[in-house]
């Protein structure tokens, strides 16, 4: 399976919906009625914290792990188009053998860090890793949560840290070696497949990106806005 999130995808689809079920038929998006009677199988309680995210961007991090943890298949953006039929299939077949798949870019500079997306994510259902990285997020989030409830002021936050990647390099990078690796013991359960403009996976990011007004990216949204919205 093939899927995105989108909050409300009966009312409002991507726009990248109709290209991707032009090519596939295994195509989906998953709304909030999908995503909340899965939350609480991972966190007692994580339905009401997931609807008082207050940014989307959040929420479609936890959403596409309880997505991907629950069914497998290859998560993409709701930016991301597809490509061909060729690279998707070698791409969603390296699950034969691979429990994940994660996509990145090499950063050339002296942090030698690997430069994971979570833009696209591929998993095999019942993944320990999307599991252990799903678990890393909510922790800091609940965390966070906590922190906002002791104040009615504005706490700075990361999203990429909390939420995004970060958790999932966590999990999976060992970042005690320079440049970073995947872990020795997950190095025959994960692959990190290389973003480019040559390389083809299947699919391209940040190809749809009509549904983003101005100033509504979560890199501006979160230096201002409460992550949790008060009851």
């Amino acid at each position: 399976m093939i899927f995105t999130y989108w909050t409300h995808p009966l009312k409002d689809a991507p726009d990248s919906e109709k290209e991707w079920k032009t090519l596939t038929s295994a195509f989906r998006s998953f709304g909030d009625e999908d995503v909340l009677p899965l939350l609480d199988q991972h966190r007692a309680g994580l339905q009401d914290l997931f609807q008082r995210i207050s940014l989307p961007a959040c929420k479609s991090d936890i959403a596409r792990l309880a997505l991907l943890y629950q069914f497998g298949g290859l998560y993409v953006d709701a930016h991301a188009a597809p490509t061909t039929g060729g690279p998707l299939i070698r791409t969603l077949g390296r699950l034969a053998r691979l429990e994940c798949v994660l996509f990145g870019k090499s950063v050339e500079d002296n942090t030698h860090r690997i430069d994971l997306v979570n833009s696209a994510i591929c998993a095999r259902s019942r993944s320990p890793i999307i599991g252990k990285a799903l678990n890393l997020i909510l922790d800091n989030l609940y965390a966070h949560f906590e922190r906002e409830q002791e104040t009615s002021e504005y706490i700075p936050y990361n999203l990429a840290v909390v939420s995004g990647a970060w958790p999932i390099g966590t999990v999976v990078l060992d970042r005690s070696r320079k440049p970073f690796v995947v872990k020795d013991e997950l190095r025959d359960r994960v692959d990190i497949l290389h973003l480019s403009e040559q390389s083809d996976h299947g699919f391209r990011l940040y190809r749809h990106y009509k549904y983003r007004g101005k100033g509504q990216h979560w890199r501006e949204l979160q230096n201002h806005n409460r992550l949790f919205i008060d009851k």
